[in-house]
């Protein structure tokens, strides 16, 4: 068999004498095939336990070492002792596929590439917890305040993601520490937040925004975060009028006002007074005209206006509006060009206009007894139908003016104002 070593060359032949040349040649080629095995043992036992694999061409010795830990007989290679050492310092295998190794240079854990993000729905306070950690919290309904385990406990780097995809009024309290540079604060419908903890106190990124409706009179609690506050407000819309006569023109009630607005955070202040304005209420007694609406209000800042005059319609601007302005922010007195913001109302011949976001007029009822169209809006309430015999109907929130009736019991009532607030990242 032959070897990189020595091979043998048959001489001399079997069965003859050999003369002292040639086996002296043999001889020789055994001696060097020992020494180059002598050689290579010596250089690969100068690495103690390692495995090697290679050819001699008794000018050099090439070297190629085996890339997986081995396990020989009764020998262990270096390679698979350390193998093992490697294995058993590790985390459990099981569950980790596609994470990578991270140490803090004492102990060594198994991370994810991305951090896993579980949407945990709610409706009640759970505290906000350690375990909690890159959790998407989504509120999908209820008005409760949500609470926070201390800062202190949570540590440095503890985040989540909080949206109030509900209907309700979030307030977001931690146990201890500031959020926002605030104790607490609303998270109104549609926020989303990430929230962050530095061991101290919490800190929020918005991203998206909030929407929140004011159909009552309340407190608007400034949300932080915020460059401006965006909205629309409605003026209420006035109740129609009632003749107990079906020979008398009698008035559809004028719808309210609207107005947008944006304001910036910074004249706000923690809070303000939202007022809605009540729709004009429903008329009983013996009257063309119906009961004006009232006026909606954020605080001293913004207002919108109804008509003293109930089959005018409501307007940015206080007071009577004659009836050539017929656009813009001013009330319409009907039966001109729609109005775009100011409500529109009843003209003298009872023919009722139409706004592009103010209220619409309600109905009327001509001397004729025929109960003439009510007002439509784009984006406000239009106004309520006429009856000759019957009541009236009320006109559509927010800011429809009420129909108009004859010898029905009661005139249709005029819709109540509204807020509508949206927040400017």
């Amino acid at each position: 068999m032959t070897n990189p070593f020595y091979t043998a060359t048959g001489n001399p032949p079997a069965q003859t004498r050999g003369t002292s040349s040639p086996l002296r040649a043999e001889f020789l080629g055994i001696q060097t095939g020992f020494d180059g095995v002598n050689a290579t043992v010596n250089a690969k036992g100068a690495i103690a336990g390692q495995v090697w694999t290679g050819t001699h061409d008794f000018t050099g010795a090439t070297e190629v070492k085996v890339p997986t830990p081995t396990a020989i007989g009764d020998a262990v290679t270096k390679e698979y002792a350390d193998g093992l050492a490697f294995a058993t310092a590790l985390p459990a295998q099981a569950g980790n596929a596609g994470k990578f190794i991270n140490t803090n240079g004492v102990t060594a854990s198994w991370l994810a590439v991305m951090p896993q993000i579980i949407r945990s729905p709610r409706t009640s306070n759970t505290i906000l917890a350690v375990a909690d950690q890159t959790t998407f919290v989504d509120i999908t309904s209820g008005t409760f305040a949500q609470t926070f385990v201390a800062a202190v406990t949570l540590g440095t780097g503890w985040y989540i993601c909080l949206r109030n995809s509900g209907a309700g009024d979030v307030t977001l309290s931690p146990t201890a520490g500031l959020i926002d540079g605030l104790s607490s604060y609303i998270m109104y419908p549609g926020e989303t937040r990430l929230i962050q903890c530095d061991g101290t106190n919490f800190t929020s990124i918005i991203l998206h925004p909030y929407s929140r409706v004011f159909t009552t009179t309340g407190i608007w609690t400034i949300p932080p975060g915020y460059s401006y506050h965006g909205g629309l407000v409605w003026s209420a819309g006035a109740s129609g009028g009632r003749t107990n006569s079906v020979s008398t023109l009698c008035y559809g009630g004028g719808g309210g006002g609207c107005a947008p607005f944006a304001l910036p955070s910074n004249i706000l202040g923690s809070s303000q007074i939202i007022s809605i304005g009540a729709g004009g209420t429903s008329f009983t007694g013996v009257s063309a005209l119906g009961t004006p609406g009232g006026n909606t209000t954020i605080g001293s800042l913004f207002a919108v206006y109804s008509n003293a005059n109930s089959y005018y319609g409501g307007s940015v601007v206080q007071g009577l509006v004659s009836s050539s302005q017929t656009v813009g922010f001013e009330g319409n007195q009907g039966g001109g060009a729609k109005a775009i913001y100011g409500g529109d109302g009843s003209a003298v011949s009872g023919v009722s206009g139409g706004s592009i976001y103010g209220g619409g007029a309600g109905g009327s009822v001509n001397s004729s007894a025929v109960a003439l169209t009510a007002g439509a809006s784009v984006f406000g309430g239009s106004g309520g139908a006429s009856s000759s015999a019957a009541s009236g109907f009320s006109g559509t929130t927010p800011g429809g003016g009420g129909g108009a009736t004859q010898t029905g019991t009661s005139s249709g009532a005029g819709a109540r104002g509204e807020v509508r607030i949206w927040g400017i990242v």
